[in-house]
Parts: structure tokens; sequence; C-alpha cells
């Protein structure tokens, strides 16, 4: 593996999603293989006192790794080691596979809006093309009409959550950190 493509890969693999966007993970680069290490520097032991949360956007960055991988022509096989190390073993694939390309576009797609909301109204043309995708039976959409008793019970749950945590002390310095 070469290491343009090496670093093209690691480029999208940082753009996975982290809890509280900490980019919890570094990497090494050799010959035949990327390690990919959990980075315990970047651990929020308030709101993720068992880590779960940074192996989840471990696991986030591993999706955007083989996707990326895929893209650049390479077949990948993981081995996950039991401090979370996780050794992506790189082989030239045979040829292209274009299906990739769909999933690879997606990693730029994604984004984090940090502006408030407006309050607009979705649009129904907006609402119909989320209740017309086909979910699986993994992935599911669950709607929430505004002014709606599920939504006024969502709403009240998620004001009360934050206002316990913005009360602590220790929550809000290790975001700030």
């Amino acid at each position: 593996m070469n290491r343009k493509d090496a670093l093209f890969i690691i480029e999208q693999t940082v753009k996975a999603p982290s809890g509280h966007n900490t980019q919890p993970w570094l990497f090494g680069i050799d010959e035949n293989y990327i390690r990919i290490y959990p980075d315990i520097s970047k651990c929020l032991p308030i709101v993720d006192p068992d880590n779960r949360e940074l192996f989840v956007s471990l696991g986030c960055a591993v999706e955007n790794f083989f996707w990326a991988a895929q893209k650049r022509g390479y077949n990948v096989t993981f081995d996950i080691r039991k401090d979370g190390e996780v050794f992506a073993i790189l082989t030239y694939a045979k040829e292209k596979n274009d299906s990739v390309l769909e999933m690879f576009n997606q990693i730029s797609e994604r984004q984090t809006n940090r502006k408030i909301y407006s309050g607009e109204k979705i649009s129904s043309d907006i609402i119909g093309v989320l209740e017309s995708v086909s979910w699986t039976d993994c992935v599911k959409v669950h709607l929430f009409p505004n002014r709606s008793d599920s939504f006024d019970l969502l709403k009240n749950y998620i004001v009360n959550g934050n206002t316990i945590q913005l009360r602590d002390k220790a929550f809000k310095n290790e975001l700030k950190k």
C-alpha cells in the first residue's frame, strides 16, 4: 500500500461521528496494514464512564475506513485485539467494486449542524421522502409531529435530561475540555 492511499483512507476515517466530537482514535501505518488505536486520553469519564461511546465511535471510524479502503481498491480484513486496537489488513482487490461508491459518498454527506433550530415546520415534501424510504429491520425512522402527545413527551424528556446534565459541574467541565 502506498502512503498516499493510506493517508486518503485515514482522512476519510476521521470524518466518522464520535461522542462529543472527541475523535478518540490514533493510527499507525505499516507496509501491509494500518492500526487504529482507541485514544484513551479522549475518554469522557463523566458522560461515558465505561468507554462504551468511545468504542462505538471507534466502530464508526472503522466503518468509514472500510468504505474508503474499498474506494481505493483494497480488500480489508480486521483483527480486533482485547485492548481495542484494530488491525486493518489491506490487500489489493482484483478489481474495483463500483457498488461501494454510494456508501463512500455518504462519508462527506454526513454533517453536524450546531445552529439553533429555526422552528420552521418541516415541509410535507421532506416528510414524504422520509416516509417513503425503505427501512430495514435494523434501521427505522420514527416521526413525531410537532405538538403531538408523543412529541411533547419526548421533548420533556430531552429538556429534563439536558437540565440535569447542565447542572452538573463535572459534566460541564468535561464538555469544555
